[in-house]
């Protein structure tokens, strides 16, 4: 890659010369071009925005200046057809949604702003978007990523946990890893423990002690491994240290994150 600098013209405009130094650019052009290779390697969406302003000097909206193919695929539409595109004229739902008034205050306050939304416009069939928006010299850049599977575990979450809230029996329930994530009124009545003393724990290194028989845990153990519903009487341990006996019923369920 070359850059060349210098034309003369003559009175009437016409080139009569090209003089100047040529510069060597090519590590600047295989820098662009292992910048663009590692955006479009990216799961998320990544895109860069020009400020537009009206005669008060007020923004008004931006015109979309880089994507990655990960905005392609999500806008469900060719680099060619987002690039020097005004944003609300291209993807009108971003004023329906509220982001453009997270764009304009992050250029008017240089601060970034994160935001979930849900989106269900143009040609997006409707999905759950992480966005975070970061100030830039003459715009800002977003960058969004897919969660719309998580957000349905936490929609499922929420409606088990409005079912169980209501039993006296005890319910636990816990992340993939096995570590608490919410309790009922009920399991806290039976063991002592109120969810804020217990969430993020594994519900054994509470409630299991020296008198808990360890082939008991053992096969529990065994059991979740596998990922096998099952019914087992364990000897648990209260708050204040006494024992009682209890009957647990155990479910897996697998959510794809």
């Amino acid at each position: 890659w070359r850059l060349g600098k210098g034309i003369l013209l003559d009175a009437i405009g016409e080139v009569v010369r090209i003089s100047g130094a040529i510069a060597d650019i090519e590590d600047r052009k295989n820098s662009e071009l292992l910048l663009s290779n590692v955006m479009d390697s990216s799961p998320n969406g990544i895109m860069s925005l020009k400020s537009i302003y009206n005669e008060k000097g007020e923004v008004v909206d931006f015109k979309i200046t880089m994507v990655n193919k990960a905005v392609e695929k999500h806008a469900q539409r060719k680099n060619s057809e987002l690039i020097g595109q005004n944003l609300l004229e291209i993807m009108p739902g971003h004023e329906t949604t509220g982001l453009i008034d997270i764009y304009k205050e992050v250029v008017a306050t240089q601060t970034h702003r994160r935001k979930e939304f849900y989106y269900e416009y143009e040609r997006v069939k409707g999905e759950w978007y992480d966005l975070v928006a970061v100030p830039g010299e003459e715009g800002l850049t977003v960058t969004f990523s897919l969660i719309t599977k998580r957000k349905e575990a936490e929609q499922r979450l929420h409606l088990l946990s409005l079912v169980a809230s209501k039993t006296e029996n005890g319910v636990i329930i816990t992340d993939p890893e096995g570590r608490i994530e919410w309790v009922n009124e009920g399991f806290e009545s039976i063991s002592g423990y109120a969810l804020a003393e217990i969430k993020g724990k594994r519900p054994g290194k509470v409630l299991q002690g020296e008198k808990t028989d360890p082939a008991t845990i053992q096969r529990i153990r065994q059991k979740l491994e596998e990922g096998i519903a099952f019914t087992e009487e364990i000897l648990n341990y209260h708050k204040d240290g006494h024992t009682y006996w209890l009957s647990i019923s155990i479910t897996p369920s697998f959510v794809v994150l």
